[in-house]
């Protein structure tokens, strides 16, 4: 039966000044020795999201123009 516990999570950590800034993050190991398989994993996923990214814009067509959209106070 296969093993399908966490090993590994990246939290988000708060306090980034902008939307456009890194977001940093706590990486909490539940297991010992798992920072070699934590290198693999980062290693192998940026090749996948630059993948994923390509097809996206190959299958999406023209960018639409970007909408601001204004914030109202409650009355």
């Amino acid at each position: 039966m296969a093993d399908y516990r966490i090993r590994i999570a990246w939290r988000p950590a708060v306090g980034r000044q902008s939307i456009s800034d890194p977001v940093g993050c706590e990486i909490v190991y539940y297991f010992k020795d798992l920072r070699e398989t934590q290198t693999r994993l980062l290693g192998a996923i940026q090749p996948v999201i630059k993948q994923m990214l390509e097809r996206e814009r190959c299958t999406a067509g023209p960018t639409p123009a970007p909408r601001v959209l204004p914030l109202r106070r409650p009355a």
